[in-house]
């Protein structure tokens, strides 16, 4: 960096020492995170978003200004955990996509964590599991956990490399290796199934839920295995939804669970690393109809 002397301060007081920038050059110092926050909020560029409740505010004048319409939430929510990744039996062999590693079963959950959805999260556990997404990160497989079902369905193969990169975005990154984080546990924000049905009030239920969601579970897990995991807050967000396959906007990481994967739960996990997905699940006369509300189907 090229830099002019002496410089000088307020009032002409030369400042001994002190590099002042070329001004053909440009400087840019890194800013405290408090600074850069603030940034954001100035007169010249206002962003409300930064603050999720400005942007989600209800007004006695505004558009969406009533509460959540806990029937039509409830209508909904059933008819999801009642359809998503519920193939019918005659679509697929349960035994043949567990030996192909496409599926692993929620027993294999259950002696790991002692851990069953939605039973280990309380009453209101379906509607915690509503605009959350549970992923597992195991074996180089990233499975979709849903409620009330006997298997984990695989959602995509992540190689070596891979896994390995997926680790180095978590922070502190030494909290996410060694047996203690063999498993990786994601809770993914899926705000468009609140705010379909509530407006922008909805991302903020929806910061909410995953948060309680998140805190029954590590409760749920301490419980059987006498220690509390550490819940990570702090990532690379556009590289992990990346390597998560996740278009990081509907669908976003809002934490991750490290998790042990203990020898007890190695008899339920898939034998064969090259394991052939699922076959695509079809309506079928056992699903139940859709409920009018288009962007909660969108957002599975």
């Amino acid at each position: 960096m090229e830099t002019a002397f002496p410089p000088t301060g307020r009032g002409g007081v030369p400042l001994d020492e002190t590099p002042v920038p070329d001004p053909a050059k440009t400087l840019v110092l890194r800013p405290s995170p408090s600074a850069a926050h603030q940034q954001r909020l100035t007169a010249r560029t206002p962003d409300p978003a930064e603050f999720f409740h400005v942007n989600s505010a209800l007004s006695p004048t505004g558009a969406h200004n009533t509460p959540l319409d806990e029937d039509r939430l409830h209508e909904v929510m059933t008819w999801f955990h009642g359809s998503a990744f519920a193939p019918h039996e005659d679509e697929w062999d349960p035994r043949e996509a567990q030996a192909g590693g496409a599926v692993l079963p929620a027993a294999a959950v259950r002696a790991a964590w002692n851990v069953e959805l939605p039973g280990s999260l309380g009453e209101d556990g379906d509607e915690l599991l509503y605009g959350t997404d549970l992923m597992l990160l195991l074996h180089g497989r990233l499975y979709r956990w849903f409620p009330g079902r006997d298997w984990l369905f695989t959602d995509s193969r992540r190689p070596e490399e891979s896994v390995a990169a997926i680790r180095d975005c978590l922070l502190p990154s030494h909290a996410a290796r060694g047996p203690a984080a063999e498993a990786l546990l994601f809770v993914v924000g899926v705000a468009p199934r609140l705010t379909a049905l509530q407006g922008p009030r909805g991302y903020r239920r929806m910061l909410v839920t995953a948060g309680r969601l998140t805190d029954r579970l590590t409760r749920a897990v301490a419980e059987a295995a006498g220690g509390t995991p550490p819940v990570l807050l702090d990532f690379y967000d556009d590289r992990l939804h990346h390597l998560l396959g996740l278009d990081g906007v509907e669908r976003a990481v809002q934490a991750v669970v490290p998790l042990p994967w203990p020898d007890r739960a190695a008899q339920h996990s898939p034998g064969t690393p090259d394991a052939p997905h699922l076959p695509a699940t079809s309506d079928t006369p056992d699903t139940p109809a859709a409920p009018d509300a288009p962007d909660a189907e969108s957002s599975r």
